[in-house]
């Protein structure tokens, strides 16, 4: 399977984990302080850092826009999640790309009866995908974890996140 997202790059830091435990996300709306510029996240941000834990500010990486309005995000704008508290969820580290990048996320899966009984979480073994069904990955990678449900965590694995000739995973 391949997957592609295209958007403008917004490089950020000071990435906040509030309080619930929310923090950005693919699909969530973005604004700036007055709300003149707004844009969705339209792939999983790519962290350089872990997000942190609950009242932390330790994430940094980079996130992919769409819909952007008003003149586009510049370097240190305070970025603030559509329905989230008056606290910033980050800050551009750098001004918003002119133009979209694509990334490509490549995707393999074994085609065969789903392993029966295997609970270790962490081995290579993936849950088969029986013909005619596939048990696609989320679009929000970081969906795999908590509650997902096991089969759509396992079911694929993830070759290569490439942007251009780079290789970013």
């Amino acid at each position: 399977m391949v997957r592609l997202t295209e958007g403008y790059e917004l490089e950020f830091n000071q990435g906040r984990v509030d309080d619930s435990g929310r923090y950005m996300k693919f699909g969530d709306m973005i604004t700036s302080d007055n709300g003149s510029k707004k844009a969705r996240i339209i792939g999983t941000p790519i962290t350089t850092t872990s997000w942190g834990v609950s009242n932390s500010f330790d994430g940094t990486g980079t996130m992919l826009l769409s819909n952007v309005t008003g003149d586009g995000f510049f370097s240190n704008d305070n970025i603030y999640l559509a329905g989230g508290d008056e606290v910033p969820y980050a800050r551009s580290d750098s001004d918003q790309a002119a133009s979209k990048t694509n990334y490509i996320m490549v995707y393999f899966s074994d085609d065969k009866e789903p392993v029966a009984g295997n609970t270790v979480q962490t081995d290579n073994t993936r849950i088969g995908n029986e013909r005619e069904y596939v048990n696609w990955p989320p679009d929000d990678w970081t969906d795999r974890a908590g509650g997902f449900p096991r089969q759509h965590r396992r079911g694929m694995t993830i070759l290569r996140w490439f942007n251009g000739s780079q290789v970013l995973r």
